[in-house]
């Protein structure tokens, strides 16, 4: 049956599991808003500026199993949202951008909104993907969802000329992405066998290892082994359990924290990359015997070199390495060790204020019993992201969102509104500073629509 490149659009969107479109419509994308509007099971949210449009996207991704759609005219459209699709690319996020094209069947130039919007897109996105006419709308936007999600997830553009939005065809055949990396089983067992050997083995989770909560505290039980992780790895293992040691590795952790990591002999980092910011600007040191494992082998030895890599999804390469781990006895001296660490630090934030003055750790801990286990936190760039991250005590990942490598500011406000849609019985708190709130604070408005 043929169907304008509008209503193709939306079906895929549709046959995705999309609940909203975030954006702004202009006389580009009015067909495309005309199928949404008819459309029984996705909706769409109208901003009040295309970055929002990108946060909200980007938290719907992060605390849900949907991911995240903008919907943006040419031109001024897509140059709004990309700071936020920055953010979704450096924080490894899956987002898919729609962005509207001027008509590529006039033969005239400097039309309305014309620019090289292709080559802004290719730098900020796994990648760009264009029809080459109506027929194509539906498999490249089913092909931008399969691109966002495989591998390392990321944010994908699909630039849609204006044309087809208008004119009809028989949809093709979408054909989906091929299967995650065949797992190298003679390298899970070179991983067991340092990890078997070692004396003091330490476990660094990023927000690669999220869902794979529970593999992680079964092979940490094993070695006896302390679990610190990235920050925007943090719920990713239990924080109220005895081996969790902290967020972050590095000088940027306790003293306590540190001396525990530095005694490590052998570090197991699954689904991070040692980027600046969950390094504290690289001052950390890993031990020689540094396993790597990560579903994006680019990442391997940019900054710190591993006597072992392994091209892997977090899950699969736990539930391949649990049976050939020893389970160790003992481990109570680290456990204590640990909360001595932790009852140090704490009476260290509580300590030393002035009359009248609220310590942030007193904060954090009166907003989180307010808000509940539940809860959703989203911070936004600059010292609200670091001071939530030492307070908030967090069981699993999801919970915590924030602008981590890419610190774009403004972050929070929409943000909340995605997470709080993606997720309407659960409580979305925002933590804005007040650069952050007066960048987006705006969005106030799409909240209250």
């Amino acid at each position: 049956m043929a169907e304008s490149g509008a209503v193709q659009a939306v079906r895929a969107l549709e046959d995705e599991g999309t609940g909203w479109a975030f954006g702004i419509p202009g006389s580009h994308t009015l067909e495309l808003y005309d199928a949404l509007a008819r459309s029984r099971l996705v909706k769409p949210v109208l901003v009040t500026h295309e970055l929002g449009a990108a946060f909200m996207a980007d938290a719907v991704s992060r605390t849900s199993g949907q991911v995240g759609v903008v919907s943006v005219v040419p031109g001024a459209g897509v140059t709004h949202c990309l700071s936020g699709v920055a953010e979704a690319l450096m924080d490894n996020v899956p987002l898919v951008v729609l962005a509207c094209a001027v008509r590529s069947d006039l033969r005239m130039a400097f039309q309305l909104h014309d620019v090289d919007q292709t080559s802004l897109l290719k730098a900020l996105t796994k990648a760009v993907l264009r029809p080459m006419g109506p027929a194509e709308v539906y498999s490249c936007v089913r092909q931008a969802f399969a691109l966002a999600r495989e591998g390392c997830p990321g944010p994908v553009a699909v630039e849609i000329p204006a044309e087809f939005f208008l004119r009809a065809a028989e949809a093709s055949a979408f054909v989906r992405a091929p299967a995650p990396p065949w797992l190298h089983g003679e390298r899970v067992r070179e991983a067991a066998k340092l990890l078997n050997e070692s004396k003091r083995p330490v476990l660094y989770a990023g927000n690669g290892a999220r869902g794979a909560g529970e593999l992680l505290v079964e092979l940490a039980e094993r070695l006896q082994a302390p679990v610190a992780t990235t920050i925007q790895g943090k719920g990713v293992f239990p924080e109220t359990h005895p081996l969790w040691l902290w967020n972050v590795l590095g000088r940027a952790a306790p003293p306590f924290a540190r001396r525990i990591a530095d005694r490590g002999d052998c570090l197991l980092a699954i689904g991070c990359r040692f980027s600046e910011v969950g390094t504290g600007s690289y001052g950390f040191s890993p031990p020689a015997n540094l396993i790597h494992v990560d579903i994006d082998p680019s990442v391997f030895n940019r900054n710190y070199p591993a006597v072992l890599s392994l091209e892997a999804e977090a899950g699969a390469f736990l539930r391949a390495l649990l049976p050939l781990i020893e389970t160790r006895r003992g481990g109570e001296a680290l456990r204590s060790e640990i909360v001595e660490g932790k009852k140090s630090v704490r009476a260290e934030f509580l300590g030393g204020g002035g009359p009248g003055e609220v310590r942030p750790l007193a904060f954090f801990e009166a907003l989180q019993d307010a808000a509940g286990p539940r809860a959703i936190y989203v911070t936004d760039s600059g010292q609200g992201t670091f001071l939530a991250m030492e307070h908030l005590r967090l069981e699993k990942s999801g919970c915590f969102i924030g602008p981590i490598d890419f610190s774009c500011m403004g972050y929070s406000v929409p943000a909340a509104i995605g997470a709080k849609l993606a997720n309407p019985r659960r409580p979305v708190v925002a933590i804005a500073g007040d650069g952050a709130l007066l960048m987006t604070g705006l969005e106030l408005l799409t909240a209250s629509a």
